[in-house]
């Protein structure tokens, strides 16, 4: 395969932007490469033959304005209109995710020493000699540093999808692009947590309902969170109706309550987890380990995102007013917000109480 595409890369012909003679459709009607937005107008075969009908501007017999069957300037008009489609930081932030991960790969020995085989708590945080490598904490760092950079340039990128005066909308013609993508996204992370929940019940029916080993050390760290989660989600209705009353100090004040009853919650969880790992209970230590371990550490990585998210905007809201004139980031917040604290809702009768 790479000796053919070498081959043909080095010695081969160029190709035309349409080497088929009897292709009709329209991926064949641009040039090679395409350029950002394929088009100007909308393809059309009304006619008999595919022309590309610009809905705006018409021909002076009210027919579209067409080269042979083929609109002129093709992708021209469109390219400079959404240029900013061509966007780096998704590519910049799929680099940091890798090489975030890459570093997690290998912190391992720095939290528990296998010289001896059972697995115990070191007595210091180097781990042994033999398996801590310094690459690997120096990965994680770079790879935060990376996420949180560009991150924080994909957050401030004005970004703004055509809408297409011919289109289906149905079922969905009042929901707007963005807050419907966000249910999708809400839509795939229900399968998410529905697969390690799903887990989890099996398991446990599997072993028998009764049988099953209790994680966490208490059952108040739990309700604590419960009450601490709930309570955030109604900080952030608040924060949604002082956006919409264009009220800059409550939204401030509303966002970073939010913010802080985050915190709390993420210090609760570090505590719950600190007494686990200081009896020497990690998430190999048995199968209920491991799935508790991943189910709550999962939505803990959800509530971390969304402290990143609260973080950004209070720092949007306080230099430059963001939200005050358009709200709907702060609606599409909440619902990532409120997803978070009902999946917590199902979490922690499961895990703590059942």
């Amino acid at each position: 395969m790479f000796a053919t595409f070498i081959h043909s890369w080095v010695k081969g012909p160029v190709a035309p932007d349409n080497p088929w003679e009897f292709s009709r459709t329209a991926e064949w009607a641009i040039p090679s490469p395409p350029p950002l937005e394929n088009w100007d107008g909308r393809p059309s075969y009304a006619s008999g033959r595919l022309e590309f009908v610009d809905d705006s501007t018409t021909a002076a017999d009210g027919g579209a304005a067409t080269d042979g069957g083929v609109a002129t300037g093709t992708g021209t008009a469109q390219e400079a209109e959404h240029a900013d489609h061509a966007s780096i930081w998704p590519f910049g932030i799929s680099i940091g995710l890798f090489v975030f991960f890459l570093g997690l790969s290998g912190l391992t020995p720095y939290m528990v020493s296998f010289a001896d085989g059972t697995g115990t708590a070191p007595d210091t945080l180097t781990g042994t000699a033999a398996d801590a490598n310094v690459l690997y904490p120096l990965l994680t760092v770079l790879g935060v540093v990376i996420l949180g950079y560009t991150l924080f340039e994909y957050g401030r990128e004005e970004f703004h999808a055509p809408e297409l005066a011919i289109a289906e909308r149905w079922p969905f013609e009042g929901i707007g692009n963005t807050k419907f993508g966000v249910w999708v996204f809400l839509a795939s992370d229900v399968v998410v947590f529905g697969a390690v929940i799903g887990a989890y019940v099996f398991m446990r029916l599997h072993m028998g309902w009764n049988e099953w080993t209790m994680v966490p050390f208490a059952s108040w760290p739990g309700l604590l969170n419960t009450y601490v989660l709930l309570t955030s989600s109604f900080t952030v209705v608040l924060a949604l109706v002082f956006a919409e009353r264009r009220n800059k100090r409550g939204l401030l004040g509303a966002m970073s309550a939010t913010l802080l009853l985050g915190l709390t919650f993420m210090s609760v969880k570090a505590y719950e987890y600190s007494v686990k790992f200081a009896d020497g209970e990690y998430w190999w230590y048995g199968l209920e380990y491991s799935i508790y371990y991943v189910t709550t550490g999962l939505h803990a990585l959800h509530v971390i995102f969304g402290l990143l998210i609260a973080v950004f905007m209070i720092y949007r809201i306080a230099s430059v007013d963001a939200y005050l004139e358009d709200h709907r980031p702060v609606e599409f917040f909440g619902l990532y917000w409120h997803f978070v604290d009902i999946v917590w809702v199902f979490l922690f009768p499961l895990f703590y109480l059942l």
